[in-house]
């Protein structure tokens, strides 16, 4: 249950960011906006997959 609440927050953030790059692009032309968002993006995503690789390898042993 815990899992799943810490994987929701996580999952509303990143909405969050994407949703903010998108929107400053559009609504301003701020075009730099979405490859920031990108990049503020990317260490949550290598954080989940770095953890579901070591899970991964420990079901194995």
């Amino acid at each position: 249950m815990i899992a799943d609440s810490q994987e929701t927050l996580v999952c509303g953030w990143l909405s969050a960011i994407l949703l903010l790059g998108l929107g400053l692009n559009y609504t301003f032309g701020f075009w730099q906006a979405d490859p920031m968002a990108g990049i503020a993006i990317a260490p949550f995503v290598f954080k989940e997959g770095w953890e579901t690789w070591e899970e991964s390898q420990q079901e194995e042993d």
